[in-house]
């Protein structure tokens, strides 16, 4: 990277800058564990991020937890022994809605939300199948995405947001 020297000091190039300053914004991706109690009456177990309003929703970190407070793992596939890792991508409109959901890649660029992992104990002697395109977990992973009320997060506004869900069947042997 090249640094030009002027009367007035130092100029760092402008796009250069702009880069510099969104990889600084954003932190690297993480795994965040959304938990299920066994008889599935409190998906999440955090009262306090289930009532969030738009108000509250201003960072990354407090969609990924108002998210994971109300992802579960649907019965269905409990039983049939379905896993595996979702990725969906929404658009958010210039008001903070979320506009449109999608299974593949739009154009444009997109901004992570931390993955999101949920577990759960499958019956014994399941065989467990591991696939993106299982659709009772794309349902319930776009279901979840529905939930978020509008965002307070101008920097989203237009753009698109990558949602992973990772859901994960796992024998307490």
């Amino acid at each position: 990277m090249e640094i030009k020297n002027y009367k007035h000091g130092y100029l760092l190039p402008v796009f250069r800058l702009l880069s510099i300053l969104l990889m600084l914004s954003f932190p690297a991706p993480r795994t965040v564990y959304a938990t299920q109690d066994p008889g599935g009456s409190d998906p999440g177990g955090n009262p306090q991020v289930r009532d969030q309003n738009s108000a509250d929703l201003t960072t990354v970190q407090s969609v990924r937890r108002h998210v994971s407070a109300h992802l579960t793992y649907p019965e269905s596939s409990i039983q049939a022994g379905h896993s595996g890792l979702v990725e969906l991508y929404a658009r958010v409109g210039h008001r903070g809605v979320i506009n449109e959901i999608h299974k593949h890649r739009p154009d444009g660029n997109y901004m992570e939300v931390d993955e999101i992992a949920i577990f759960a104990e499958p019956p014994a002697g399941i065989e467990i199948t591991e696939s993106s395109r299982h659709e009772e977990l794309v349902c319930e992973a776009r279901r979840v995405i529905r939930l978020l009320p509008s965002l307070d997060m101008p920097e989203v506004y237009g753009g698109l947001l990558k949602f992973s869900f990772r859901f994960v069947l796992q024998s307490g042997d």
